[in-house]
């Protein structure tokens, strides 16, 4: 049986130094690469912390894609001025109209501040279309949309709605209000002729197709309590 001996290096100074520069670049190397995954770990963290508060803050509910009141459409006769009324303020639409846009005085107000408003409308050419905007730079607006409905649906052709702030921090804000009346349309020149008749004899054929009243500034859990 052949027997190996293997003669161990002498440790000599020549061999201590380099042995020892060579741990303690490993342990540097170590101690970095530790502090950079301890760096990237708190960044992830603060990320996520991050992303979990940007969700609990209070958003905005845009409704039908950021809309903003539209203009009148060309062909209306009885366009009027944009007008500004006041809070618990009863307006009215008539049948003879084709077009109204009132607004509210702009007021500050916090997220969990509402408006709300009862509305009544009539007639299926009658739209009542009611917007909130916040007017700071960049601010955009809320749309809310009624038209009568058959008793069935649950609305019917009068109800009351809120209004809800959505910044986080108070912010001014108005409500644009727009009643439409689209034009008749006749089959024929003789129906048409016939009813110019009737509504020419005067005030009995005018009525009222729409109302709103908003009202003031409010706790949300105080609207539309009746």
């Amino acid at each position: 049986m052949d027997t190996h001996i293997f003669a161990l290096p002498s440790l000599t100074l020549e061999t201590v130094i380099p042995l020892y520069t060579l741990k303690r670049y490993q342990t540097t190397i170590f101690v970095k690469m530790r502090q950079r995954w301890t760096s990237v770990y708190l960044a992830m963290v603060i990320v996520l912390i991050g992303a979990v508060i940007i969700e609990a803050l209070p958003k905005r509910r845009a409704i039908d894609g950021d809309p903003e009141p539209k203009p009148p459409r060309r062909q209306y006769v009885s366009t009027k001025v944009p007008k500004e009324i006041g809070f618990n303020e009863t307006v009215e639409f008539k049948s003879d109209e084709n077009w109204s846009h009132i607004y509210t005085p702009s007021v500050t107000m916090k997220y969990d501040e509402c408006f709300d408003y009862d509305y009544f409308v009539q007639g299926k050419r009658t739209r009542l279309r009611v917007y909130m905007c916040r007017l700071s730079e960049g601010g955009r607006c809320t749309l809310s949309k009624h038209k009568e409905l058959p008793e069935d649906e649950g609305e019917g052709n009068s109800g009351c709605n809120p209004l809800q702030a959505w910044m986080g921090k108070p912010d001014e804000y108005a409500v644009h209000v727009q009643f439409e009346r689209r034009p008749r349309k006749f089959a024929d020149k003789e129906k048409e002729r016939r009813w110019r008749r009737r509504h020419a004899r005067g005030n009995a054929y005018i009525r009222t197709v729409g109302s709103i009243t908003i009202y003031g500034v409010k706790p949300c859990n105080d609207v539309c309590l009746g």
